[in-house]
């Protein structure tokens, strides 16, 4: 999974990267790779919640992934019938819309 910079500068691969914290700036906070900003908000509320959001995204895509190498799998030991194809699609589909994680602007975060 990527995480798009909420600058959208950078693309952090989740793969790559140990941790996302949050921490206390002048300005509020900020969320980084623990090597350059990725977000800025301007409570420890809405930091969390953005981690919050982060986390529930990862297990979504983890899932996506998980099915649609399952199914791939099963193809391969089974007939392959249009069910089978329809469910493959649709596993890639929510895989796709799960692989990007856009960092939220500060206006874009309910608490």
């Amino acid at each position: 999974m990527l995480i798009r910079s909420q600058d959208k500068s950078r693309l952090i691969s989740l793969n790559n990267t140990r941790e996302l914290r949050f921490w206390e700036c002048a300005q509020g906070f900020n969320i980084t790779d623990c090597v350059c900003p990725i977000g800025h908000y301007s409570t420890r509320e809405k930091a969390l919640k953005v981690l919050d959001m982060i986390q529930d995204r990862y297990a979504d895509y983890q899932t996506a992934h998980t099915v649609s190498n399952g199914i791939a799998t099963m193809s391969l030991f089974v007939d392959c019938s249009d069910k089978v194809n329809e469910l493959y699609i649709k596993a890639q589909n929510a895989l796709g819309k799960t692989a990007v994680f856009q960092m939220p602007e500060d206006s874009e975060v309910e608490i």
